[in-house]
């Protein structure tokens, strides 16, 4: 071969495009974990002609490389992570996220704060802004209504009870009602079968008379006999709600018959408001109930009766303890784990190595399975690569 033809076969190598000998490997899988094997090698370059007077020969091209090795499989999450099991929007903590409870979507991070003795909104407090606590009972009266009209005539005083969004409908309570001829106290005046200050007049037209002893409002003034007279005869008579007569503190009255005439009902004991006295005010059938007292916050708060044997009771916090990382404000101070044991962050280790991923963080009292305290790993879908 001349000098010619070495040469241009040195220029027809030169233009070949480089080739590695070992075969190229693909990226790996996703995080999902689906593997890909790596594509073929191309043939290697081959060896250039001596350059002097008399040098060798141009090499052999080089033979094809072998199929490249499988990428790594990408790794999955952390064992028991998923993000939303609830479905609420609100990512769980054991991703990284604020959701204190992912399998119950009434709890997320801007939730309404309930009164149900847990942290609904997830933002470490518990029931604030709760007027009452869970569970609580107390009297009352319709909004509107005058309070001199409680526990007169007809009218009687409702239970309310605390709920999810506070005190409930004030339940059971009678309100005046318009005044009817039935020998009761209707509107809750305190007159029977009256209006105002006016006697309503359950019987025909009252034309004024001279006032004598016949057991009728003669002169119509709206008294029976003004004038002294002999009692013909006496009954026991309550003008209170049916169900209270004769029980606990109320009692039947007298109702004087003169002629042919009845008289107010005298004497008469009804339902009151319930107070700490030992004794059944509202007279049904239970006595100083309704009344809690609440006091402490935190594992230190105490709800108890306020009342027992007719005496006032006084409301002890409990004793604080140290706080410990458990979701309480175990030393009281308005607090949910704080101080040296609070919770830490904890960083996703998809790989298992030992180092976690400084970008996929989460905030715990301890690291669930797949979570570890070092987050200094640079490609946490390779084992191999750690610091």
């Amino acid at each position: 071969m001349n000098c010619l033809s070495i040469l241009a076969l040195v220029v027809l190598l030169a233009g070949c495009s480089d080739s590695v000998a070992a075969g190229d490997t693909s990226p790996g899988g996703t995080a999902g974990g689906e593997v890909v094997d790596g594509g073929s090698g191309g043939a290697g370059r081959g060896g250039a002609a001596g350059a002097g007077q008399g040098g060798g020969g141009a090499g052999p091209i080089g033979g094809a490389g072998g199929l490249g090795g499988s990428g790594p499989g990408g790794g999955g999450g952390p064992a028991g992570c998923q993000d939303d099991a609830d479905g609420d929007g609100a990512i769980s903590t054991l991703c990284g996220g604020a959701d204190l409870l992912d399998d119950d979507a009434s709890v997320h991070p801007g939730a309404a704060e309930l009164c149900n003795g847990r942290d609904d909104d997830c933002d470490g407090e518990v029931d604030e802004g709760c007027p009452c606590e869970p569970g609580a009972r107390r009297y009352c009266y319709p909004l509107g209504l005058s309070h001199l009209t409680l526990a007169r005539g007809s009218c009687a005083p409702g239970i309310q009870g605390c709920g999810l969004s506070g005190w409930g409908p004030c339940d059971g309570a009678a309100a005046p009602s318009m005044e009817r001829c039935d020998d009761q106290d209707n509107d809750c005046d305190g007159v029977v079968d009256g209006h105002g200050d006016a006697l309503l007049d359950c019987r025909p037209a009252c034309t004024p008379r001279a006032e004598v002893c016949d057991g009728l409002d003669d002169d119509c003034d709206g008294d029976v006999s003004d004038e002294p007279c002999s009692i013909d005869e006496q009954r026991a008579c309550y003008t209170g709600p049916t169900a209270t007569r004769n029980v606990g503190q109320c009692h039947d009255g007298v109702q004087e018959q003169v002629g042919e005439f009845l008289g107010q009902c005298e004497e008469e004991r009804k339902p009151t408001f319930e107070i700490c006295n030992g004794l059944d005010d509202d007279c049904d059938g239970t006595t100083d109930e309704g009344y809690v007292v609440s006091c402490g916050i935190g594992s230190c708060r105490v709800t108890m009766p306020a009342c027992a044997g007719g005496d006032p009771q006084t409301c002890t916090p409990g004793t604080p303890r140290a706080e410990t990382c458990n979701g309480l404000d175990d030393d009281c101070d308005g607090l949910i784990d704080d101080g040296p044991n609070g919770p830490a962050v904890f960083y996703a280790d998809r790989d298992s190595d030992g180092f976690g991923d400084a970008a996929n963080t989460m905030t715990a009292c301890s690291a669930p399975a797949g979570w570890v305290s070092t987050g200094t790993d640079c490609d946490d879908s390779a084992a191999a690569v750690h610091p």
